[in-house]
């Protein structure tokens, strides 16, 4: 006796929901390719900025910070200069902060500080490409007590990449001679605010409306005065020079009185913002 073997097949709707549901896990699977380039590309860039931080913090000590030196007929302004966030890099290559050498009256405010090449404020400082280093870092100083002995300070230190060897970006010239002025490379500069009337202290105004365009979601902030950071989170539709910060700025802003908090802005022809990641420790130099 013969046994009869039934060969059965696929039928048509089952070929189209199987091939229907292959393209739905497809769809799924390339969607995620972005996204992993993409987070690796982050991951990539905050290793790289915890490296350039280290080597920063440790040039930082090495070439030393001193308090600043009012003239000698304004100790009683000695409080207001110990008060203040100074630049690193103008401290030491251009220390007329005092004042203005376009100005009469100006002075050294930090002398005896050593000149630092501006190479080493790249990474790395060598450079191996022949122009095109791509990691920048700026360092903020401020001091943390009014005792003239004291030299223990705030150090944060800003990380930025440059992604193209002809990009500028706005900087204010050392002397305040020319402004605005541009730089080669990121550099972080002070950008003048005031609180908004009737809202709440989470919210600022940029003070000069030319330079709003530097401010920009989600650009990490310093007070100069407090020395916190902050980062802008969104701005206004109907005001474009007032930006919503991620808390609520601490300092005192019941006033209209001018504030300044420093950034690192984007390049000049607008773009992907250049500071990369922010960071701070307490030195005493």
């Amino acid at each position: 006796m013969k046994t009869k073997f039934k060969h059965n097949g696929f039928s048509l709707t089952e070929v189209l929901m199987a091939v229907g549901i292959l393209s739905v896990g497809m769809m799924l699977i390339a969607t995620m390719f972005p996204v992993g380039i993409y987070l690796t590309s982050v991951a990539a860039e905050r290793t790289m900025a915890a490296i350039v931080s280290d080597e920063a913090f440790a040039k930082i000590q090495l070439y030393g910070f001193k308090n600043p030196v009012p003239q000698p007929d304004d100790d009683a302004n000695r409080a207001e200069f110990y008060g203040k966030t100074y630049d690193y890099e103008q401290a030491h290559n251009a220390p007329y902060l005092g004042g203005s050498p376009c100005l009469p009256g100006s002075y050294d405010l930090f002398p005896g500080l050593s000149e630092i090449n501006s190479n080493e404020f790249s990474y790395p400082s060598v450079d191996p490409a022949m122009g095109n280093r791509q990691y920048y870092w700026s360092a903020l100083c401020k001091k943390l007590s009014n005792v003239p002995t004291e030299t223990e300070y705030l150090v944060t230190v800003f990380v930025s990449r440059k992604t193209s060897p002809n990009l500028t970006y706005y900087w204010h010239d050392p002397y305040y001679c020319y402004d605005p002025n541009s730089s080669s490379r990121p550099r972080v500069v002070d950008i003048s605010v005031q609180n908004v009337p009737g809202e709440p202290n989470d919210k600022l105004k940029i003070s000069e409306p030319n330079k709003a365009r530097y401010v920009n979601p989600p650009t990490t902030i310093l007070n100069n005065g407090s020395g916190r950071l902050y980062r802008v989170v969104d701005r206004e539709v109907a005001d474009s020079n007032i930006i919503k910060l991620d808390r609520i700025w601490t300092e005192d802003m019941n006033n209209s009185s001018q504030r300044y908090i420093w950034l690192v802005p984007p390049p000049n022809t607008g773009g992907k913002n250049a500071n990369i990641e922010v960071f701070q420790r307490i030195i005493r130099f």
